[in-house]
Protein backbone atom coordinates (compact mmCIF):
# COMPACT_ATOMS: atom_id res chain seq x y z
CA UNK A 1 0.00 0.00 0.00
CA UNK A 2 1.09 3.57 -0.61
CA UNK A 3 2.37 5.73 2.22
CA UNK A 4 2.61 9.50 2.44
CA UNK A 5 5.87 9.02 4.35
CA UNK A 6 7.65 7.40 1.44
CA UNK A 7 7.05 3.74 0.71
CA UNK A 8 8.57 0.78 -1.08
CA UNK A 9 8.49 1.03 -4.84
CA UNK A 10 7.79 -2.08 -6.90
CA UNK A 11 10.45 -0.93 -9.38
CA UNK A 12 13.22 -1.95 -6.94
CA UNK A 13 14.07 -5.18 -5.18
CA UNK A 14 15.66 -6.10 -1.86
CA UNK A 15 19.36 -6.98 -1.89
CA UNK A 16 20.03 -7.05 1.87
CA UNK A 17 18.06 -7.38 5.11
CA UNK A 18 18.69 -7.05 8.85
CA UNK A 19 16.31 -7.83 11.73
CA UNK A 20 16.24 -6.39 15.23
CA UNK A 21 14.04 -7.02 18.24
CA UNK A 22 11.33 -4.62 17.07
CA UNK A 23 12.22 -3.41 13.58
CA UNK A 24 13.62 -4.60 10.27
CA UNK A 25 15.60 -2.76 7.58
CA UNK A 26 16.42 -3.67 3.99
CA UNK A 27 18.88 -2.40 1.40
CA UNK A 28 17.19 -1.81 -1.94
CA UNK A 29 18.62 -2.45 -5.39
CA UNK A 30 18.73 1.32 -5.96
CA UNK A 31 20.99 1.77 -2.91
CA UNK A 32 18.30 3.13 -0.64
CA UNK A 33 17.32 1.81 2.79
CA UNK A 34 13.77 1.15 3.96
CA UNK A 35 12.62 0.10 7.44
CA UNK A 36 9.44 -1.09 9.12
CA UNK A 37 8.31 -1.83 12.66
CA UNK A 38 8.44 0.13 15.89
CA UNK A 39 9.36 3.80 15.49
CA UNK A 40 9.50 4.60 19.19
CA UNK A 41 13.26 5.20 19.20
CA UNK A 42 13.63 6.73 15.76
CA UNK A 43 14.84 3.45 14.27
CA UNK A 44 12.50 3.84 11.31
CA UNK A 45 13.93 7.08 9.98
CA UNK A 46 11.43 8.32 7.39
CA UNK A 47 12.41 11.98 7.76
CA UNK A 48 9.23 13.03 5.97
CA UNK A 49 8.02 15.21 8.82
CA UNK A 50 11.42 16.14 10.20
CA UNK A 51 10.47 14.61 13.55
CA UNK A 52 9.50 10.95 13.25
CA UNK A 53 7.79 10.77 16.64
CA UNK A 54 5.25 13.24 15.32
CA UNK A 55 4.07 10.34 13.16
CA UNK A 56 3.46 8.25 16.26
CA UNK A 57 5.28 5.25 17.64
CA UNK A 58 3.72 2.79 15.23
CA UNK A 59 4.31 0.00 14.53
CA UNK A 60 4.56 0.78 10.82
CA UNK A 61 3.72 -2.26 8.72
CA UNK A 62 5.07 -0.75 5.50
CA UNK A 63 8.71 -0.34 4.54
CA UNK A 64 9.44 3.39 4.83
CA UNK A 65 12.37 5.21 3.26
CA UNK A 66 15.39 6.27 5.34
CA UNK A 67 16.95 9.61 4.26
CA UNK A 68 20.63 8.83 3.69
CA UNK A 69 23.45 11.39 3.42
CA UNK A 70 23.36 13.21 0.09
CA UNK A 71 25.19 11.65 -2.84
CA UNK A 72 25.68 8.27 -1.19
CA UNK A 73 23.88 4.94 -1.28
CA UNK A 74 23.90 1.99 1.09
CA UNK A 75 25.70 -1.31 0.51
CA UNK A 76 24.82 -2.93 3.85
CA UNK A 77 22.47 -2.30 6.79
CA UNK A 78 22.56 -3.60 10.37
CA UNK A 79 20.18 -3.10 13.28
CA UNK A 80 20.47 -3.16 17.07
CA UNK A 81 17.75 -3.05 19.68
CA UNK A 82 16.93 0.63 19.18
CA UNK A 83 19.25 1.89 16.44
CA UNK A 84 20.38 1.11 12.89
CA UNK A 85 23.52 1.72 10.81
CA UNK A 86 24.31 1.56 7.11
CA UNK A 87 27.62 1.06 5.33
CA UNK A 88 27.65 3.59 2.50
CA UNK A 89 29.12 3.60 -0.98
CA UNK A 90 32.06 5.80 0.08
CA UNK A 91 32.91 3.24 2.82
CA UNK A 92 31.70 5.50 5.63
CA UNK A 93 28.98 4.55 8.11
CA UNK A 94 25.82 6.44 9.04
CA UNK A 95 23.56 5.56 11.98
CA UNK A 96 20.16 6.62 13.30
CA UNK A 97 17.92 5.89 16.31
CA UNK A 98 18.72 6.07 20.05
CA UNK A 99 22.06 7.34 21.37
CA UNK A 100 21.82 6.86 25.14
CA UNK A 101 25.05 4.81 25.23
CA UNK A 102 26.71 6.24 22.12
CA UNK A 103 25.43 3.63 19.67
CA UNK A 104 25.21 6.25 16.89
CA UNK A 105 28.96 6.84 17.07
CA UNK A 106 28.63 10.60 17.44
CA UNK A 107 27.08 13.40 19.50
CA UNK A 108 26.44 13.45 23.24
CA UNK A 109 25.48 10.33 25.18
CA UNK A 110 21.90 11.24 25.93
CA UNK A 111 18.43 9.70 25.63
CA UNK A 112 17.90 11.62 22.42
CA UNK A 113 16.68 10.39 19.05
CA UNK A 114 18.04 11.00 15.58
CA UNK A 115 15.74 10.06 12.72
CA UNK A 116 18.31 11.24 10.16
CA UNK A 117 21.09 8.89 9.09
CA UNK A 118 24.28 10.79 9.94
CA UNK A 119 27.91 9.71 9.70
CA UNK A 120 29.76 8.33 12.71
CA UNK A 121 32.71 10.30 14.07
CA UNK A 122 35.47 8.54 12.14
CA UNK A 123 37.06 11.10 9.80
CA UNK A 124 39.38 9.64 7.21
CA UNK A 125 38.48 6.00 7.91
CA UNK A 126 37.15 3.66 5.21
CA UNK A 127 35.25 0.60 6.37
CA UNK A 128 34.67 -2.76 4.69
CA UNK A 129 31.94 -4.11 6.96
CA UNK A 130 29.79 -3.32 10.00
CA UNK A 131 27.79 -5.32 12.56
CA UNK A 132 25.49 -4.39 15.45
CA UNK A 133 24.90 -5.98 18.85
CA UNK A 134 22.02 -4.95 21.10
CA UNK A 135 23.51 -1.59 22.08
CA UNK A 136 26.85 -1.30 20.24
CA UNK A 137 28.34 -1.52 16.76
CA UNK A 138 31.70 -2.59 15.33
CA UNK A 139 33.26 -2.10 11.90
CA UNK A 140 36.55 -3.06 10.29
CA UNK A 141 38.79 -1.18 7.91
CA UNK A 142 40.32 -2.45 4.68
CA UNK A 143 43.89 -3.26 3.78
CA UNK A 144 44.81 -0.10 1.89
CA UNK A 145 48.42 -1.07 1.17
CA UNK A 146 50.40 -4.29 0.93
CA UNK A 147 51.17 -5.53 4.42
CA UNK A 148 48.32 -3.59 6.04
CA UNK A 149 46.13 -5.36 8.57
CA UNK A 150 42.48 -4.40 9.07
CA UNK A 151 41.64 -2.65 12.32
CA UNK A 152 38.39 -2.99 14.24
CA UNK A 153 36.55 0.06 15.60
CA UNK A 154 33.63 -0.21 18.05
CA UNK A 155 31.26 2.22 19.73
CA UNK A 156 28.24 2.09 22.05
CA UNK A 157 27.66 0.29 25.35
CA UNK A 158 30.72 -0.63 27.41
CA UNK A 159 28.76 -3.01 29.64
CA UNK A 160 29.78 -6.31 28.04
CA UNK A 161 33.18 -5.83 26.43
CA UNK A 162 31.90 -5.28 22.88
CA UNK A 163 33.56 -1.86 22.71
CA UNK A 164 36.90 -3.53 22.23
CA UNK A 165 39.85 -2.02 24.07
CA UNK A 166 37.60 0.06 26.36
CA UNK A 167 37.09 -0.61 30.09
CA UNK A 168 34.11 -2.84 30.91
CA UNK A 169 31.76 -0.59 32.86
CA UNK A 170 28.21 -1.00 34.11
CA UNK A 171 25.30 0.19 31.97
CA UNK A 172 24.69 2.98 30.94
CA UNK A 173 28.40 3.63 30.37
CA UNK A 174 29.29 3.94 26.70
CA UNK A 175 31.53 5.53 24.12
CA UNK A 176 30.23 7.64 21.23
CA UNK A 177 33.53 7.68 19.33
CA UNK A 178 34.57 4.69 17.19
CA UNK A 179 37.64 3.42 19.02
CA UNK A 180 40.28 1.12 17.51
CA UNK A 181 40.95 -2.24 19.10
CA UNK A 182 44.68 -1.80 19.35
CA UNK A 183 46.98 -4.72 20.11
CA UNK A 184 47.35 -7.58 17.65
CA UNK A 185 45.67 -7.04 14.29
CA UNK A 186 44.51 -9.91 12.12
CA UNK A 187 43.75 -10.22 8.38
CA UNK A 188 39.97 -10.13 8.76
CA UNK A 189 37.53 -10.96 5.99
CA UNK A 190 34.30 -10.36 7.91
CA UNK A 191 32.52 -9.81 11.21
CA UNK A 192 29.53 -11.49 12.87
CA UNK A 193 27.59 -10.25 15.90
CA UNK A 194 25.30 -11.66 18.54
CA UNK A 195 23.42 -9.57 21.10
CA UNK A 196 26.44 -9.26 23.41
CA UNK A 197 29.44 -10.43 21.37
CA UNK A 198 31.32 -9.98 18.10
CA UNK A 199 33.60 -12.37 16.21
CA UNK A 200 35.90 -11.68 13.30
CA UNK A 201 36.73 -14.26 10.65
CA UNK A 202 40.46 -14.41 10.06
CA UNK A 203 41.55 -15.24 6.52
CA UNK A 204 43.38 -18.31 7.84
CA UNK A 205 39.99 -19.75 8.86
CA UNK A 206 40.25 -18.97 12.57
CA UNK A 207 37.94 -16.75 14.61
CA UNK A 208 38.79 -13.93 16.99
CA UNK A 209 36.01 -12.96 19.42
CA UNK A 210 35.26 -10.40 22.14
CA UNK A 211 32.34 -9.34 24.31
CA UNK A 212 30.46 -11.70 26.61
CA UNK A 213 30.31 -15.49 26.43
CA UNK A 214 28.45 -17.69 28.87
CA UNK A 215 28.09 -21.03 27.08
CA UNK A 216 31.39 -21.48 25.27
CA UNK A 217 30.15 -19.74 22.13
CA UNK A 218 33.60 -18.27 21.42
CA UNK A 219 35.03 -21.75 20.93
CA UNK A 220 38.00 -20.87 23.13
CA UNK A 221 40.62 -23.45 23.98
CA UNK A 222 40.73 -24.99 26.50
CA UNK A 223 37.01 -25.62 26.75
CA UNK A 224 37.19 -25.01 30.48
CA UNK A 225 37.70 -21.29 29.84
CA UNK A 226 35.46 -19.48 32.31
CA UNK A 227 32.44 -17.55 31.14
CA UNK A 228 32.85 -13.80 31.25
CA UNK A 229 33.33 -10.58 29.33
CA UNK A 230 36.41 -9.90 27.23
CA UNK A 231 37.35 -6.45 25.91
CA UNK A 232 40.34 -7.80 23.98
CA UNK A 233 40.17 -10.20 21.03
CA UNK A 234 40.29 -13.88 21.99
CA UNK A 235 41.68 -16.18 19.31
CA UNK A 236 39.20 -19.03 18.97
CA UNK A 237 39.81 -22.32 17.23
CA UNK A 238 36.55 -24.24 16.76
CA UNK A 239 37.11 -28.00 16.71
CA UNK A 240 35.11 -31.11 16.05
CA UNK A 241 36.46 -34.36 17.42
CA UNK A 242 39.75 -32.59 18.12
CA UNK A 243 40.15 -31.45 14.50
CA UNK A 244 40.28 -27.68 13.82
CA UNK A 245 37.57 -26.25 11.58
CA UNK A 246 38.58 -23.80 8.83
CA UNK A 247 35.74 -21.29 9.03
CA UNK A 248 34.34 -19.89 5.77
CA UNK A 249 31.27 -18.08 7.13
CA UNK A 250 30.00 -17.56 10.67
CA UNK A 251 26.94 -16.44 12.63
CA UNK A 252 26.19 -15.85 16.32
CA UNK A 253 22.89 -16.28 18.14
CA UNK A 254 21.47 -16.31 21.64
CA UNK A 255 19.00 -18.33 23.66
CA UNK A 256 15.42 -17.18 23.85
CA UNK A 257 14.84 -16.19 27.45
CA UNK A 258 17.19 -15.09 30.19
CA UNK A 259 20.52 -13.74 28.88
CA UNK A 260 22.35 -16.03 31.30
CA UNK A 261 21.31 -19.02 29.21
CA UNK A 262 24.09 -18.05 26.83
CA UNK A 263 24.66 -17.90 23.12
CA UNK A 264 25.70 -20.23 20.35
CA UNK A 265 27.78 -20.03 17.20
CA UNK A 266 27.53 -21.65 13.79
CA UNK A 267 30.02 -21.70 10.93
CA UNK A 268 30.18 -23.03 7.40
CA UNK A 269 33.26 -25.14 6.71
CA UNK A 270 33.78 -27.40 3.73
CA UNK A 271 30.12 -27.13 2.75
CA UNK A 272 28.86 -28.30 6.17
CA UNK A 273 27.33 -26.31 9.03
CA UNK A 274 28.92 -26.74 12.46
CA UNK A 275 27.44 -25.33 15.69
CA UNK A 276 28.35 -25.21 19.39
CA UNK A 277 27.46 -23.35 22.58
CA UNK A 278 24.09 -23.12 24.30
CA UNK A 279 21.66 -25.86 23.23
CA UNK A 280 18.79 -25.29 25.65
CA UNK A 281 16.36 -25.19 22.72
CA UNK A 282 18.14 -27.65 20.47
CA UNK A 283 19.56 -24.77 18.40
CA UNK A 284 22.95 -26.46 18.03
CA UNK A 285 21.25 -29.40 16.35
CA UNK A 286 21.70 -31.94 19.15
CA UNK A 287 18.82 -33.76 20.82
CA UNK A 288 17.91 -34.04 23.56
CA UNK A 289 18.45 -30.35 24.30
CA UNK A 290 21.35 -29.69 26.66
CA UNK A 291 22.69 -26.64 28.43
CA UNK A 292 25.93 -26.57 26.48
CA UNK A 293 27.64 -28.30 23.56
CA UNK A 294 31.41 -27.76 23.61
CA UNK A 295 32.57 -29.72 20.57
CA UNK A 296 31.30 -28.40 17.25
CA UNK A 297 28.73 -30.73 15.69
CA UNK A 298 27.53 -31.00 12.10
CA UNK A 299 23.94 -29.82 11.70
CA UNK A 300 22.17 -32.33 9.48
CA UNK A 301 19.17 -31.41 7.32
Amino acid sequence: AASSAGSWSRSVSAVGVACGSNHVCVVRSDGGVSCAGNNGNGTVATGQLGQPLAMGVGPFLELLDVPLPAGRVATEVVVGTNFSCALLSDQTIACWGANDVGQLGRGPLAPTLSHVATGVSAPGLRFRGVVATQFAACAFTGMEMAGDMPDVYCWGSQAEGVTIGQPILAYPAGTNVPTPAGGTRYPLSGLAAGPRQVCGRVMTGQMTCWGTQSAGEFGLMPRTTAAGSYNTPQMALPRTGGTPIATQQMALGFSNGAPGLGGHACVIAGGDVYCWGSNVGGQVGVLPATARVEDAVVVTP
